[in-house]
């Protein structure tokens, strides 16, 4: 997810929110904000660290017997077809590869493969949320390296471990468990709002670099890439908002790939040691000496003892994960340099050019799936000449609607070049309901919002875009993955949004399989998104004669201006299948027919997300590069 700029935006949204309403003051503050962020500073040529400080001296021991096996790692059917893959011997490496759709099912095989892991465990994410699936990982990867496994963990700063005193615990519970944190906002740990804030306005240009990678890497043999951050909303289990997200678990020489990857972010000064910044130091000295510490616990997580059962119940994994893996010809692993964008050519994006060579190379279609259609320029300029030198390419992307959306103020941004994508690039559009009708498909657990229903949801939480109000039923689910399939030959699965912060700002990872068959696998998950009963078709408003061409034609040279949108009336619209009507596409002249027009904002129930949406498309351009 873009909690990038999702999250600070929420925070200055709420603090936006607090100023009396009825006045200008709110558009004021927020105008000004966006103007202040975007004009801060150039580009720095390098990564200032922090000042470095004494070590701490972490606990030690083992709870794995001596002389047991594998450092007392579970009996594993994904261990056993590494060691398959290892045995082969030839001139091509062999993977396996398996596409991992659930949220519960994917938290059950990051326990499993750490309770597997024999020698190391590398773990790499934007987000770590001190919530019941945050605390749970974190306890199986300590108990990881109680029992002998080498343990290296680095998390974004701006959105991992709030606490200083739980980072200060967490620093020295055991000396194979290390943890380090990228781009510290002023050199600490657990910042506050006003810390984060005032670390954005003094160095803008670093501070909204962020690592947004995630990866899991065990024994440099297997390894886990793809969306999920580490928050309940990723796995099924938050009570308001889930995310439809994708992982894909890859078996294979790749997986030292991955590692060296991470290897590059660990010895990079821009990941700080957790003992190295100043507050989480603070609580572990006093009077210049350690002070001393309980040796970490276990805590008790009932709500998510399903999920561990699952996890050690080989006959679940081998079905899920094992069996549905296929032997794929060609993979890659790619991933950004940590100080992407800070100056030298050799910071520059490592990500852009396969994805580019991927897409560029597309004959017959290009599928692709994204929480956030809103295209860097060079991006939609590419597609548009690939549309133009092939006009029978279908270009269809899966995305959210503004009911399903997380990040509201980018679907305003969206809405503004909606035209363009339509004509210019020739592109279907697809956007999610927040109850998809195949739902059940997508979490069978049902857990999705548990009994909280959208008019329960408190408008705090409406505030800080956590959860949107919907006109019935219970909370609601959002697209999370990013993958795209070209000719159903070449699948990308990563942390990679197809947007400008993806590309210049934050570091990124992706992985580019190149089998037909698991291509083909990928299209058909995502292609059962754009059925009638999951998400809704974007199309061109019916056009009244003579009115409608002038409209259409102010609305394009309106969308044209760099800031401002001024012309009010859309020229797209949501529309949905009437019932016993056929799907067909929009281009073709029976789509009206078959089809009603529900509106820009279909099943959102709070005017205010419409006025902000429609304020962010005619006036947030200047944020834009913020996205």
């Amino acid at each position: 997810m873009r909690r990038t700029s999702v999250k600070f935006y929420r925070r200055l949204e709420t603090l936006i929110g607090n100023i009396p309403a009825g006045t200008c003051s709110r558009l004021a503050i927020a105008g000004v904000a966006a103007l202040l962020l975007t004009a801060c500073g150039g580009v720095p040529e390098r990564y200032v660290a922090p000042p470095a400080v004494p070590k701490a001296i972490a606990h030690g021991g083992t709870d794995c017997p001596a002389g047991s096996p594998d450092n007392c790692a579970i009996i594993s059917p994904i261990q056993e077809l590494a060691q398959k893959v290892f045995r082969k011997t030839g001139v091509d490496p062999v993977h396996y590869a398996s596409i991992v759709e659930v949220g519960e099912e994917a938290l059950a095989l990051r326990i499993h493969l750490i309770r597997a892991a024999r020698i190391s465990i590398e773990v790499q994410t934007f987000i770590w949320d001190n919530d019941a699936v945050g605390r749970l990982l974190i306890q199986e990867l300590i108990s990881a390296a109680r029992r002998g496994v080498n343990v290296r963990i680095i998390a974004d700063q701006l959105y991992s471990g709030k606490d200083a005193k739980n980072l200060a615990r967490l620093a020295v519970t055991h000396e194979r468990l290390q943890v380090k944190l990228f781009n510290p906002v002023s050199g600490i740990a657990a910042t506050s709002m006003a810390e984060t804030a005032s670390g954005f306005l003094t160095d803008f240009a670093q501070a909204n670099r962020r690592m947004h990678n995630k990866l899991l890497v065990v024994d440099a043999r297997i390894g886990l890439t793809g969306g999920r951050n580490i928050e309940d909303a990723y796995y099924g289990r938050d009570q308001t908002y889930n995310f439809l997200d994708r992982d894909v678990l890859v078996v294979g020489p790749v997986a030292a790939d991955m590692q060296g990857a991470f290897d590059t972010y660990w010895n990079n000064p821009i990941a700080v040691d957790l003992d190295q910044h100043q507050d989480v130091h603070n609580e572990l000295f006093q009077d210049g000496r350690q002070v001393p510490t309980e040796p970490w616990q276990p805590i008790d997580i009932p709500e998510l003892s399903d999920l561990i059962k699952w996890a050690v119940d080989n006959a679940f994994i081998e079905a899920k994960f094992v069996a549905p893996a296929s032997a794929v010809e060609q993979v890659s692993f790619w991933a950004d340099p940590p100080q992407k964008g800070f100056g030298s050519r050799k910071e520059k994006s490592e990500t852009t050019a396969p994805i580019k060579d991927v897409v560029l190379g597309a004959r017959n279609s290009l599928l692709v799936q994204t929480p956030y259609l809103l295209l860097s320029p060079p991006t939609a300029s590419a597609l548009h000449e690939l549309h133009e030198d092939n006009p029978a390419l279908e270009i269809t992307a899966v995305t959210n609607s503004l009911a399903s959306t997380d990040a509201f103020f980018v679907y305003g941004m969206t809405m503004k070049y909606r035209k363009a994508y339509l004509d210019r690039v020739g592109m279907r559009i697809y956007e999610l309901k927040p109850i998809p009708g195949a739902l059940g498909d997508l979490m069978p657990s049902g857990r999705s919002g548990g009994n909280v229903s959208s008019s329960d949801i408190e408008e705090e939480e409406i505030a800080k875009g956590k959860a949107l109000p919907i006109a019935s039923g219970p909370s609601r689910v959002g697209i999370h993955a990013k993958s795209i399939v070209v000719d159903e030959e070449i699948a990308l699965i990563g942390s990679h949004n197809l947007d400008p912060r993806s590309f210049a700002l934050n570091t990124e990872v992706i992985l580019i399989i190149r089998d037909k068959q698991f291509a083909s696998r990928l299209a058909r998950n995502i292609q059962r998104f754009t059925r009638p009963e999951n998400s809704w078709v974007v199309a061109r408003r019916q056009k009244v004669p003579i009115i409608g061409h002038f409209g259409a034609l102010l609305a394009g040279i309106s969308r044209l201006l760099p800031i401002f949108d001024i012309w009010p009336f859309r020229y797209t619209s949501n529309y949905e299948l009437r019932p016993g009507g056929i799907a067909v596409s929009p281009d073709e002249p029976a789509f009206y027919e078959n089809y009603n027009n529900v509106g820009q904002f279909p099943n959102v129930s709070l005017s205010g997300k419409k006025i902000k949406a429609l304020l962010v498309s005619g006036f947030g351009a200047v944020a834009e590069p913020l996205m």
